[in-house]
């Protein structure tokens, strides 16, 4: 019973990790006919599928990095003026002189 239970599972693993880039569209299999027995030609190919912008068909816009090449993920266009805030400075320095105020004080 346990050879035909992993036989089972084997075949479902396999069948899986067959049908998933075909399923997801990444790509298929194609059977051809085997040139020689020298080459290196093999029956069964993988073929990827070609799209045209597959950058372009999300809404995230990346950045690349020219010295190694990663892709950051761009939220927004920042000022590059350091003295422009996207928040109230005088609000956060009232907050954290409420925030010491009501802290009991330490007998030091």
């Amino acid at each position: 019973m346990d050879l035909y239970f992993f036989l089972l599972l084997l075949i479902f693993v396999i069948a899986f990790a067959l049908l998933l880039p075909i399923l997801s569209g990444i790509g298929g299999f194609e059977i051809g006919k085997k040139h020689s027995k020298a080459s290196n030609d093999h029956r069964l190919k993988f073929k990827l599928s070609k799209e045209k912008d597959v950058g372009k068909s999300t809404s995230r816009e990346y950045e690349i990095d020219s010295k190694t090449g990663l892709k950051k993920r761009v939220i927004g266009n920042y000022s590059e003026d350091p003295n422009s805030y996207d928040y109230d400075l005088d609000e956060l320095i009232t907050a954290d002189d409420d925030e010491n105020d009501q802290r009991p004080k330490a007998h030091v």
